[in-house]
């Protein structure tokens, strides 16, 4: 065989590297003739190429698979979750500040009526209106003291009901059952 006959080599950017055809030595040009020589591909008509774009196009149709599908889907509506929980949280940010400023608002309008308060309660004026209704302060033995150092305790007088013990037990029940949920 001729040097000239095509071999099949890989052409991954190695081609330089090899350089076995640059060797004269006869083990080696034995070896390049024992190697199966590369047959060429026949060209390819129009319409063997149209049907080739066609099946590809089908393949290429169905190559999504319903998993892809779902976890698009999936990821849609976590992100429109996300999207709704920051405008939410937004609107509740913008709410607390407006509560804020009423707040603020408020305690200074409480602060002006307990101004206005304290202005218009004159001690001497009350003094005066109570003589006048007739008040007095008490004297000593009007005050009289009550001891609370005992514990409370009272005592419930009911009426006894004529009528079956049966059915006033009943009552009584029923009366303890929901005052006990309540």
């Amino acid at each position: 065989m001729s040097s000239s006959v095509a071999r099949d080599i890989d052409y991954t950017g190695q081609i330089a590297y090899d350089l076995s055809r640059f060797d004269r030595r006869k083990r080696v040009r034995d070896t390049l003739q024992q190697e199966p020589v590369a047959v060429p591909r026949a060209i390819a008509t129009p319409e063997s190429r149209a049907k080739a774009a066609a099946s590809a196009k089908v393949k290429s149709k169905s190559k999504i698979s319903l998993v892809t599908v779902m976890s698009f889907i999936i990821a849609a509506v976590l992100m429109f979750c996300i999207v709704l929980n920051y405008m939410r949280l937004n609107e509740l940010t913008i709410e607390i500040s407006s509560l804020k400023s009423e707040l603020s608002e408020l305690k200074s309008q409480a602060a002006v009526l307990k101004v206005r308060n304290e202005q218009n309660l004159n001690v001497k004026e009350l003094e005066e209106l109570a003589l006048s209704l007739g008040m007095t302060r008490p004297s000593r033995d009007q005050i009289t003291y009550i001891d609370l150092s005992k514990q409370d305790r009272g005592i419930v007088h009911m009426e006894v009901e004529e009528g079956s013990d049966f059915l006033n037990g009943l009552k009584t029940f029923f009366l303890t059952a929901t005052n006990f949920f309540k």
